[in-house]
């Protein structure tokens, strides 16, 4: 069994709670963030095994977001998680360094991901 330190980060609460109680049985701890500019601050201070990152949010998307994670720690581990599931955005995501892209609509595969992360 796993265990990770976790950073949740999207403008809505109730999402941030949501991605928690799909996969709490993985996370020793856990901080939040609700966008870009605080996700960066967040990650700085916390140190997470893993990044859940939306990309829609306001003063700072979650693309730029993961790029300056990265910038910061290359071994950063940032999974997509958002409503927008184009080939645009696919293909932004994997340019900033994210390294999975989840649609909202597939959230049943978030537990099976983080494991594959910390494998």
């Amino acid at each position: 069994m796993i265990t990770m330190r976790l950073l949740i980060v999207d403008d809505n609460r109730r999402m941030r709670r949501f991605l928690h109680s799909l996969v709490q049985d993985l996370v020793s701890e856990s901080c939040e963030a609700e966008n870009g500019i605080d996700a960066v601050e967040k990650y700085a201070q916390f140190h997470p095994d893993a990044v859940l990152m939306d990309i829609r949010m306001p003063f700072m998307d979650g693309l730029e977001a993961t790029r300056r994670i990265l910038a910061g720690d290359a071994g950063a581990r940032v999974v997509i998680v958002t409503d927008f599931d184009t080939p645009e955005y696919r293909a932004q995501a994997s340019t900033a360094g994210a390294r999975g892209y989840l649609s909202k609509d597939e959230l049943f595969d978030l537990h099976g991901m983080l494991e594959e992360l910390e494998a």
